[in-house]
This record gives C-alpha cells, sequence and structure tokens, in this order.
C-alpha cells in the first residue's frame, strides 16, 4: 500500500500544477469561452461565420467580431483584420435577425455541410443551439455582410 502513495501523490501534484498553468496561461483562445458564455446570459445571440470563417458573435445589445488570423486561416496569409465590438440599436438588431430568418427559411441555398466558401448561421436561446445552417455563398451572404460591416465600422 505505502509503495502507491508516494506514485499517486505525485501524480496528483502533476495534475495540480497542469491545471494552474492552463487557466492562467496567457495564449490567445484560453479564457474565450468564459466571454462567449456571458454572452449566452443575453436572451438570443446569433453566431455567424462568414465565407472566410471570420465570426460574427450577436446578441440583442451587441456585436463582437472576431476574424480569422494569418495562422488560423486555409492559406496561412488571410487575416480577417482587427477584432470590433459595436453596440447596436434595437432597429439594427431587428434589420439582423430579419436576415437571419430569411436565410433560415430560404431552403434552395442551404447545403449540407460547410464548404469553402460558404457560410454557417446559429441562432441560439439560453445558450443551446437551437437552429444551425450552412448556406452558399452568393446574394443573401452578400447582403447580410454588407448590413453588419457598415455597424461595426
Amino acid at each position: 500500500m505505502r509503495k502507491f502513495v508516494k506514485p499517486v501523490f505525485r501524480l496528483i501534484s502533476y495534475l495540480a500544477m497542469l491545471f494552474l498553468l492552463i487557466t492562467t496561461c496567457p495564449v490567445k483562445g484560453i479564457g474565450q469561452e468564459l466571454k462567449n458564455e456571458q454572452m449566452f446570459e443575453k436572451e438570443i445571440i446569433f453566431e455567424y461565420s462568414d465565407g472566410n470563417a471570420n465570426l460574427w458573435l450577436i446578441s440583442k445589445d451587441s456585436i463582437d467580431y472576431k476574424p480569422v488570423i494569418a495562422e488560423e486561416s486555409s492559406s496561412g496569409f488571410y487575416t480577417g483584420g482587427k477584432a470590433k465590438s459595436q453596440q447596436l440599436k434595437p432597429d439594427d438588431f431587428s434589420e439582423i435577425e430579419q436576415l437571419f430568418n430569411q436565410i433560415f427559411e430560404n431552403k434552395l441555398i442551404q447545403i449540407q455541410g460547410r464548404i469553402k466558401p460558404s457560410g454557417m448561421l446559429i441562432k441560439k436561446e439560453k445558450g443551446k443551439s437551437i437552429q444551425k445552417v450552412f448556406f452558399k455563398n452568393g446574394a443573401e451572404m452578400q447582403k447580410l455582410d454588407t448590413f453588419l460591416n457598415k455597424i461595426i465600422r
């Protein structure tokens, strides 16, 4: 029994150090889950991944743009620019909701899986995905991109 105590204690010590390292490490991406979880507390959230995989997080009162960085892009060179956040006016949220709903309802532009340069929309309520769709790059995506970029300038 005694010969197992030291290895078990050593294992617990290593796991504790690993936990501390992971939770305090200043590496990009670690801790982002918390911010996303905080956004889920809002009544409704939409997520949009555009044709270049830049991520848009939208709640009733704010919009966050999380661009692809060169290291994450398929080419290794593309970057989506700088991350941005913006408060949303109620009219802007209503317009975004309408654009999302048009894409959710239009079965002709929807596809089975994500292929480049398709888009992905997710509708969430209370942090849970309730609707997800992949859609072709076309007029609907351009209209959505144009409107979102106008808001977040």
